[in-house]
């Protein structure tokens, strides 16, 4: 086999990396295809590529040999771009630094919102954010954008508290446009990893069933905020639905007009902050129980690194849930049709249909009774890594 262009024949080649757009995608597979064919070596294969374009496809295939979504999210991409900082004067893109009195700065920003009142309001907060801004171009660095992200830009997208964050973004606008990005994930799957964080930093003690209980009504409060922030800013408050295969680094590198490949290398080196294994997050829920298991005080923070880290258990799950069978896509459905109520039509077609009940992974409880002996011994062996004393944990 050979392959013309043009009408003359290509000469040989050792390697191609192809580039295929998503909208030639069937041409782009086929030519690939040939080259595979010559037996010319190219990293990504045509049956690769179209598997990668079909997200449900992709995500079968992912779930047949245990591997789970990654880290995808906004926590990645503010690490990231936290990283990045130093290109940004280059790039234009002025983010300000994180780390303000212990928390991120951008968390700092939606928090501080919340509690604005009286003679500091909402208004008031933007204008320090845009005195922030002339600071830094007063420093001789350019900024054609300025760049803030926090999920708790999310808590300010309810009814009540929508009219302050545009009041917010208002005042800002009269400095420079203003473009909000909303960013949704599939509803069920958010509620359980966001249940899993907060017990992991034990900002949650109660169990899954009652974490889920007022969540339906969060969901209708916040669909008629975003509703009315839509109507209220038009095509400056985008949704973007964060359907399966979405990567919010490449999103947001060509909204910025960044350098993606920069940014997926600073991206390879972040710890990941994934879903921790079934019997780790059982530790971490329980910490107070099981320190007095282990006879012996234990620092969270380092906790948790050494899971990330590859601590493990025997007999533990990497891949489970918290939903009894069957239990999410009844949820899934009926936030699906408020969601398709409340004027957000896309999500339906996005996020459905969901994992059918046959291939979820198994259902699991965080309870402390699953923690073994041989589980509490392994945490006592690794006191001088995870100990509130120790070097590690500092």
């Amino acid at each position: 086999p050979d392959l013309q262009f043009r009408g003359k024949p290509l000469s040989d080649y050792d390697a191609i990396l192809p580039r295929i757009g998503a909208s030639i995608t069937y041409f782009g597979s086929a030519v690939v295809r040939q080259f595979e064919q010559m037996d010319v070596y190219t990293p990504n294969t045509a049956n690769g590529i179209t598997n990668s374009r079909d997200k449900l496809r992709a995500i079968q295939i992912l779930s047949r040999h245990d591997i789970g979504m990654p880290k995808t999210g906004t926590s990645l991409l503010q690490n990231v771009m936290h990283v990045a900082t130093r290109h940004h004067p280059i790039r234009g893109v002025h983010y300000p630094a994180f780390g303000r009195n212990g928390l991120i700065a951008h968390h700092a920003l939606p928090e501080a919102l919340r509690t604005a009142t009286g003679a500091r309001g909402p208004a008031d907060l933007a204008d320090d954010l845009l005195a922030d801004l002339a600071e830094h171009r007063a420093a001789g660095k350019r900024a054609r954008i300025a760049f803030y992200s926090s999920e708790g830009f999310a808590n300010h997208c309810g009814q009540k508290p929508a009219p302050r964050l545009a009041e917010f973004l208002d005042q800002v606008g009269t400095a420079m446009p203003v473009r909000s990005v909303l960013v949704v994930r599939e509803v069920t799957s958010f509620l359980e990893s966001m249940y899993l964080q907060s017990a992991r930093y034990g900002h949650v003690t109660q169990d899954f069933a009652t974490y889920l209980a007022p969540r339906e009504r969060w969901w209708a409060d916040m669909l008629g905020g975003v509703a009315w922030l839509q109507d209220r800013f038009g095509p400056r408050f985008e949704i973007r639905l964060a359907e399966p295969g979405y990567d919010v680094i490449s999103d947001f590198a060509d909204r910025l007009s960044m350098p993606l490949d920069r940014l997926l290398q600073i991206a390879a080196r972040i710890a990941p902050t994934n879903k921790l294994s079934w019997k780790a997050q059982i530790v971490l829920a329980n910490l107070t129980e099981v320190e007095a298991m282990v006879g012996f005080p234990i620092h969270r923070l380092g906790l948790v690194k050494a899971f990330q880290r590859g601590m493990a258990f025997r007999d533990d799950l990497a891949r489970y849930t918290l939903f009894p069978p069957g239990a999410r896509a009844v949820l899934a459905e009926r936030l699906s049709g408020m969601a398709v109520d409340g004027g957000m039509h896309d999500y339906a077609r996005v996020f459905a249909p969901v994992v059918p009940a046959a291939a979820e992974p198994p259902h699991v409880s965080i309870d402390l009774a699953a923690l073994t002996p041989r589980d509490i011994e392994r945490l006592r062996r690794a006191r001088a890594r995870i100990g509130s004393g120790s070097e590690q944990a500092a």
